[in-house]
């Protein structure tokens, strides 16, 4: 009987089979998009994946709160690069809604895989409100991965007001 040869680690695959190479990430300033955007980098290292990061506002948000949308994409490229990620970074101000802008984006950069986080909510909340990541998980081309935040995380971002 042969050897086992050492051979170095295989690329994190997804369940697919397949290693990652185009990740997209739909992003907020909030507990869940940051969880979301560290699970993006965890797999993006073990893969040497391009990250695409996508943040949808609406035009009224970019114009009164430049300022705010400036800082906010300049944190994430930071981010990125400090961890020495590929990347691209896509702020939204044409009208979609979250889950269009990030469904654009999987298909503009033939992703193969999505990374949305989520937060708990009851059914009703469900139902009244709608959910950006679940039309993402049911419309996607690719593989949604679904990541939620650690439980002691309840602040909300955004805007100051």
């Amino acid at each position: 009987m042969a050897e086992p040869q050492n051979e170095p680690p295989a690329a994190q695959t997804d369940p697919f089979g397949a290693a990652p190479s185009r990740i997209v990430v739909g992003y907020l300033r909030s507990p869940e998009g940051e969880a979301a955007l560290s699970r993006a980098i965890a797999i993006a290292h073990r893969n040497d994946s391009h990250v695409t990061i996508v943040h949808a506002v609406t035009q009224a948000e970019a114009t009164t709160e430049v300022d705010y949308y400036d800082q906010e994409l300049a944190a994430i490229q930071r981010i990125l690069e400090n961890e020495g990620i590929v990347h691209t970074v896509r702020i939204t101000t044409k009208g979609l809604s979250g889950a269009e802008a990030v469904l654009r984006a999987i298909a503009d950069n033939d992703a193969d895989l999505a990374i949305v986080g989520v937060r708990n909510r009851s059914r009703v909340g469900k139902a009244l409100l709608g959910s950006d990541a679940q039309t993402v998980i049911l419309e996607a081309t690719c593989p949604v991965l679904v990541v939620k935040a650690p439980e002691s995380s309840t602040t909300r971002g955004g805007p100051p007001s």
